[in-house]
């Protein structure tokens, strides 16, 4: 068929295999209904069902004779009867010869998808009947009344944009019930996808931590094809959108499975079973359509479960926020049975008609966590240059939001020795409270700090503002531990525990963390902060402390004791003489 020709027509259906013709019976003058059935609801596509009469005759003794052409065939057409030999594979002249093949026929899908195609470049364009259906839950079905006796051509067209949309093929004949009952037979395939979690667990949110890998797994099945009218090729592409939070890890981390056998993965050269192609938000699985077709028309392998597993990376790019980090995937199919799709390429060109099913979401949230490092006695007096280690659930990186000072001869600050900044300039040049004249700019920053292999546990310093804002942390237990003091304070030689915990069962996730037991949360920045103290040295009891006193006083006692002692010897001495 010409692209021409296809538009002009549109859809072909067949519900049902034309029949011998001389064994069909009327009641004369009776007008009948065709009730046409959608076979899935879940394709609640505006279709447009028109009727077209191809035989017609007279009712004689309850049976179908002078059977002639139909009001809606155009018989005079110089090519009809040269297009439907070569549809039906014998020369035919008359309207008898045409029946008589078609009986031969009986249900050869393939030869009567010919003839309907063959027929229908020979309509009018002026369907004898035509209604209009959108299927749903409660409305599976639309009835045309007032059809005569004869058989029909029906031709299905989409006129309502809806995913997923599929049409399907027949011709249909009248018998002598009062209503005929047929059902659709489009291919509607569906897909699902969720996060495979650590515990194995299949889900539809969850949480991870910067440079942690998440899991994933889309799952479909093999479409039934069988008499559906495709030809050997049937187009399957599954795409995957990725937020800018996650970074896909690339084709070699995706695996597919038919009925639990790993399919071959190919290229651009040879597809084998399926190839993955990188698109700018994802990619895509773009299945051998003609592998596809064959799984479809095989008893044994219809309905088997196609899964798709792959792995994604959580990156600096990740929200924070209650969006999350969302991951998209739908399937991409044939959905004409009567068009031609080209089998030299797998993946869908310009023009092939496709339907697509709904897309499916995952969401992975990740959240963040500010440490503040204070004077024991001044909270308000924020302290830089300590240095912490970060060990825990994917606690290999994060990422360090916070201010940081750079020298800059037009900056307007100053450093002071005590690793803190002001806008006031040193009164001299050996200010020693200063450290130095250089001026420096105050800037804001975002880097990624990366445990190194040669490094137990991640180590960050707190910035200039005292602060650290350790975003893109998932659920888990981290422990946080000082390893370098601020300039003129003692270290915390305690370790810390954070525990993180976050609801994804709710519309948006609730987090909530603990730190040393205690919960901590800051309703005003909507963010939990850490407070870490630091103790002076003059803070601390001074060397020897209490003990040294209550030595001091022990010794003074015993002098005194030994001093009384010596005079009672002497005393005693001058008695004896």
């Amino acid at each position: 068929m010409t692209k021409t020709f296809k538009k002009l027509i549109s859809v072909i259906v067949t519900l049902v295999m034309v029949m011998a013709m001389a064994t069909v019976a009327f009641a004369a003058g009776e007008n009948y209904s065709i009730k046409i059935i959608k076979k899935d609801t879940n394709d609640t596509a505006t279709h447009r069902y028109d009727i077209y009469q191809i035989f017609k005759g007279d009712v004689v003794d309850g049976k179908l004779g002078n059977i002639s052409w139909g009001a809606d065939v155009k018989s005079s057409d110089a090519s009809l009867y040269s297009d439907l030999s070569a549809a039906l594979g014998e020369t035919v002249a008359t309207v008898d010869d045409v029946l008589k093949e078609l009986t031969k026929l009986a249900d050869e899908n393939a030869n009567l998808d010919k003839f309907a195609a063959a027929i229908a470049k020979h309509l009018d364009g002026t369907p004898t009947k035509t209604a209009s259906f959108a299927a749903s839950a409660s409305s599976d079905s639309v009835t045309v009344t007032g059809v005569d006796a004869g058989y029909y051509l029906v031709s299905d067209t989409i006129t309502g944009s809806h995913n997923p949309d599929a049409v399907s093929k027949f011709i249909l004949k009248v018998a002598s019930n009062r209503t005929v009952e047929v059902k659709t037979k489009e291919v509607l395939p569906s897909l699902d996808k969720k996060i495979v979690d650590a515990e194995g667990n299949k889900v539809s949110k969850n949480t991870a931590s910067i440079g942690e890998d998440v899991d994933f797994e889309i799952t479909t099945a093999v479409p039934d094809l069988t008499k559906k009218g495709y030809d050997e090729i049937y187009k399957f592409v599954i795409t995957d959108t990725l937020s800018d939070g996650l970074t896909f890890k690339g084709a070699s981390s995706v695996t597919v499975k038919l009925d639990g056998t790993e399919l071959t993965q190919g290229n651009d050269t040879d597809i084998k079973d399926y190839k993955v192609v990188a698109t700018a938000d994802g990619f895509k699985i773009v299945f051998n359509s003609s592998k596809m077709y064959t799984w479809g028309t095989t008893a044994a392998s219809i309905g088997d479960a196609i899964v798709v597993s792959y792995k994604a990376t959580l990156n600096e790019n990740a929200v924070i926020t209650d969006a999350g980090n969302p991951n998209t995937a739908k399937l991409i199919y044939s959905n004409n049975p009567n068009e031609e799709y080209d089998g030299t390429t797998d993946d869908f060109g310009p023009d092939d008609p496709k339907g697509e099913t709904p897309e499916v979401t995952t969401i992975t949230y990740t959240t963040k966590v500010v440490l503040e490092k204070v004077d024991k006695n001044d909270h308000t007096k924020h302290l830089a240059g300590a240095v912490f280690t970060v060990q825990g659930t994917a606690a290999d990186k994060v990422v360090i939001n916070g201010t940081r000072y750079v020298a800059d001869a037009a900056g307007t600050y100053y450093k002071l020795i005590d690793g803190t900044y002001t806008t006031t300039p040193p009164e001299t040049a050996d200010d020693p409270k200063y450290d130095g004249n250089t001026k420096y700019i105050k800037e804001s920053f975002t880097d990624v700090d990366e445990k190194q292999a040669s490094e137990s546990a991640l180590t960050i310093e707190v910035g200039p503002d005292g602060k650290i804002d350790l975003s893109h942390l998932g659920a888990g237990t981290y422990t946080i531990t000082e390893t370098v003091a601020p300039a003129g304070y003692v270290k915390d030689p305690n370790p810390h525990t954070l525990i993180i915990n976050c609801d994804v069962t709710g519309t948006n996730p609730v987090w909530s963390y603990t730190f040393d037991s205690n919960d901590i949360f800051d309703t005003d920045a909507q963010l939990p902060i850490i407070v870490f103290e630091n103790k002076k040295p003059t803070d601390l009891p001074s060397t020897g402390g209490i003990g040294t006193t209550v030595f001091y006083v022990a010794g003074s006692v015993m002098l005194a004791a030994g001093a009384a002692l010596i005079v009672w010897k002497k005393r005693l001495g001058s008695e004896e003489k």
